[in-house]
């Protein structure tokens, strides 16, 4: 009696459908990932001028401290590498995340 043994492994084929699939799979969640965070650093940039927008207030009721240097005195920086800058009625705006008005983080609505 002749036994024909079997070989177990994969074939190129499926090895590389098995990798064209892991690529797949590892692309859209790098995509998912630059996403969130996109929206991560817009809402670290919106929590910064609010801030700033407070410190200016409060510089604008009680000194005569310039806006200048309350960016300088805070440190306060854009995380996507905007800048900040005052704008029409002290509003505190973005360069890179002012483009949308009346943008609201909710956990921050008064």
């Amino acid at each position: 009696m002749i036994v024909i043994k079997k070989e177990h492994g994969l074939t190129l084929i499926e090895v590389l459908l098995v990798i064209s699939i892991l690529v797949i799979l590892v692309s859209m969640g790098f995509l998912g990932m630059r996403r969130l965070l996109h929206e991560a650093e817009k809402s670290v940039c919106m929590t910064e001028r609010r801030s700033l927008q407070q410190s200016d207030t409060l510089a604008n009721h009680e000194s005569t401290i310039s806006f200048e240097e309350i960016l300088i005195s805070t440190g306060a920086q854009c995380p996507s590498g905007g800048f900040y800058y005052l704008g029409n009625d002290h509003q505190i705006l973005c360069s890179i995340h002012s483009e949308i008005e009346n943008e609201e983080v909710p956990y921050l609505k008064r």
